[in-house]
């Protein structure tokens, strides 16, 4: 069976940062008690009072035995929070009950580096790296163009952007939203992405509006880069990576 994935937009209620955060820590200490929860990060930003959460598990099977364990701290969060949920490739069955309060959807898996999702990096496993989630917004019978240019974005990244380790993309046809996941080695590896796939990545401006997220801390001389982007920074606050 293949990896849960999961990405957790939240906004914390006023005055709620601070059991919010104790919520996080005691998921994330029963997560390292586990080998099938991948992964377990938490990012914050106070200042806008929101956060996200990255979770991979095994298989469904640890992602239940994961909510059983962790079931009053989840269950607490979803009472400070509202949200959205969005599972990437594939959901769990049944889906745990604190995150049904979130409105879940499932992004199927359209193409990426490998044949499917990569959800942990060897940057990610290293610590280091640069990750990005991206929203599209798709214009209204623009979905085929949009997918067609993203399909073309693959071979470039593959033969020419050795230092990006994730490049995944998933689509929500009904919704007409696309999200995709990256990850780079360090800064450099990202400029040199940029600068290979700028041209048929500019095409999708003709199909879709995007908003992109970096999920950890973001070098100086990176920020000024993807200025046009409207990038968003979350912290990371707690997670089984450090």
């Amino acid at each position: 069976m293949s990896n849960i994935e999961y990405y957790a937009k939240l906004k914390i209620s006023n005055g709620q940062l601070s059991h919010f955060k104790a919520q996080a820590d005691a998921i994330v200490h029963i997560a390292k008690d586990s080998k099938s929860v991948l992964r377990c990060d938490w990012f914050i930003n106070e200042e806008k009072g929101e956060a996200v959460a990255m979770v991979v598990h095994t298989d469904n099977a640890a992602m239940q035995l994961h909510h059983a364990a962790a079931h009053a701290h989840y269950e607490a969060i979803a009472a400070c929070c509202k949200g959205t949920l969005q599972f990437f490739g594939a959901a769990p069955s049944p889906i745990p009950a604190a995150l049904t309060q979130l409105n879940p959807r499932t992004l199927p898996f359209a193409y990426g580096l490998q044949a499917t999702p990569t959800t942990i990096t060897q940057s990610y496993l290293a610590g280091g790296g640069i990750e990005i989630y991206t929203l599209i917004d798709i214009f209204a019978e623009h979905l085929d163009g949009c997918k067609a240019v993203g399909a073309d974005l693959i071979p470039i990244v593959s033969s020419k952007d050795p230092g990006t380790t994730r490049y995944d993309w998933f689509y929500d046809d009904e919704k007409l939203q696309c999200v995709a996941m990256d990850c780079y080695k360090d800064t450099p590896s990202m400029f040199a992405h940029m600068k290979n796939a700028h041209d048929v990545h500019e095409l999708l401006f003709d199909h879709s509006t995007m908003v992109t997220e970096f999920l950890g801390e973001l070098p100086e001389e990176a920020k000024a880069a993807v200025a046009r982007y409207n990038p968003y920074i979350l912290p990371l606050y707690a997670g089984l990576k450090g």
